[in-house]
């Protein structure tokens, strides 16, 4: 019920379809990685689905980014929730330690696949000219 469907795909984001709600992925993700020494409890950490080396994150990050392009694309997705930041008690599939002394990948691919996912397609094509389309502020 409601104005959005909401739907939660792992790994990769989903792209879940209504004709009467706005499609969000309110959570996709879960790029496991374990780092010995920087884990809330390394006998309870869990991965989900499947545990990333360090290498992988960005790369794998990237091809998600290129996945919510297709899918903004086709007009089936209206948002996407990445989970998670940072690692949280016992599951291991945030970018920075539980601790947070450690950034798991490097920063850069992620701010570039970032960028591609918000700005790799526009939502709209105006009706009317506006004063920025017209050079005027």
């Amino acid at each position: 019920m409601g104005d959005v469907y909401d739907n939660h795909n792992y790994p990769p984001p989903g792209s879940p379809t209504s004709s009467t709600q706005a499609p969000v992925d309110g959570e996709y993700g879960g790029i496991g990685n374990q780092m010995p020494g920087h884990m809330w409890d390394s006998t309870k950490a869990i991965l989900n689905i499947i545990a990333y080396t360090t290498n992988d994150i960005a790369t794998t990050y990237d091809s998600f980014s290129e996945n919510l392009v297709t899918y903004k694309a086709s007009k089936s997705l209206n948002a996407a929730v990445y989970t998670q930041i940072t690692d949280v008690e016992d599951e291991v599939n945030g970018l920075m330690t539980y601790d947070r002394a450690i950034l798991k990948p490097d920063l850069n691919p992620i701010k570039l696949a970032n960028k591609k996912a918000i700005e790799g397609y526009r939502y709209y094509s105006p009706v009317l000219p506006t004063s920025e389309s017209l050079g005027r502020s």
